[in-house]
């Protein structure tokens, strides 16, 4: 038996943090590669494509119609990994609100999951709870619950494989 056999065997996660690290990763550039090309072949120009970007706010980030999307890619969407997201999402918006409230209003926030905690479907915002322990609980719950009802926290999707949103968007164009 390997050593790190007997190191997983004692410490699983730990043994795993690194791939899990990575596949997490590797799901988040599917995302960003399929909303890429899907925009370029809607573009007419090879700039225009570049309303899809990696983002210093988000994981991924998309220009639409009525807003900039920040997108969380999480590879498993749990109600855990949601509140994480819930977190990130009010935080961008209090900072918003303090330096660019012009641009604070044309945000929207997404969270993508390859896979469900429980399964085929994506976990809902219901039931999501902040943790207790975050700063200024009273005040982010507030803000979270803004967030869901003027619909700038849209609901969480699934996406098993961004790659063949490609290939489908392909066979539209052609």
């Amino acid at each position: 038996m390997s050593l790190l056999s007997v190191y997983a065997k004692e410490h699983a996660s730990r043994a795993r943090g690194g791939l899990v690290a990575i596949a997490g990763f590797d799901f988040q550039l599917r995302c960003y590669v399929a909303d890429f090309v899907q925009e370029l072949a809607r573009a007419t120009e090879i700039h225009q494509a570049g309303a899809v970007f990696l983002e210093a706010f988000s994981d991924v980030c998309r220009a639409e119609d009525d807003c900039t999307v920040l997108v969380q890619a999480k590879r498993t969407l749990t109600k855990a990994r949601l509140a994480e997201a819930a977190v990130e999402a009010i935080l961008i918006d209090e900072f918003m609100e303090r330096t660019a409230e012009n641009i604070r209003e044309k945000l929207c926030f997404e969270v993508v999951g390859r896979w469900g905690g429980s399964g085929l479907k994506a976990p809902t915002w219901g039931g999501v709870s902040l943790p207790k322990d975050l700063d200024q609980f009273d005040r982010r719950q507030r803000r979270f619950e803004q967030l869901l009802s003027s619909e700038r926290l849209r609901p969480p999707r699934l996406d098993p494989d961004p790659w063949w949103r490609i290939i489908r968007g392909i066979e539209q164009v052609a």
